[in-house]
């Protein structure tokens, strides 16, 4: 099996985001999305880890849990963490922003993709 990482920009700034896109060495075999239930026809699916690699070793989270999706959901997905995610926090006793420390923004991550897979269930 062969992997190929890709890492997503949105207008210049790297989220962070790593896709594993795998390819199935048996091409007539399907994948399903996870979200929608799409069925690849190009026999491909996109691993999509919930919460960032780079996020789950600072953290000390030891394995990161990845789902298969299709373009047209990890495009809403990105689009959700971009407006639902956010790394830094207004501290009113400092009166400044900080960055958010690690295991909060895996809880962070991992609670939009929970709100993310809950609108999708009510939009179908």
């Amino acid at each position: 099996m062969r992997w190929l990482v890709l890492l997503l920009f949105d207008n210049g700034i790297d989220y962070g985001q790593s896709v594993e896109r795998h390819q199935r060495e048996d091409p007539m075999g399907k994948e399903t999305c996870e979200i929608c239930g799409h069925e690849s026809e190009f026999w491909y699916m996109q691993q999509h880890h919930l919460v960032p690699k780079e996020l789950t070793k600072k953290a000390g989270v030891s394995k990161s849990a990845a789902v298969g999706l299709c373009s047209k959901c990890l495009a809403e997905l990105y689009a959700w963490y971009s407006e639902k995610v956010y790394d830094i926090s207004y501290d009113p006793r400092t009166k400044r922003f900080e960055r958010r420390p690690p295991h909060e923004m895996v809880n962070e991550y991992e609670a939009a993709y929970r709100s993310f897979i809950e609108y999708k269930k009510r939009m179908v």
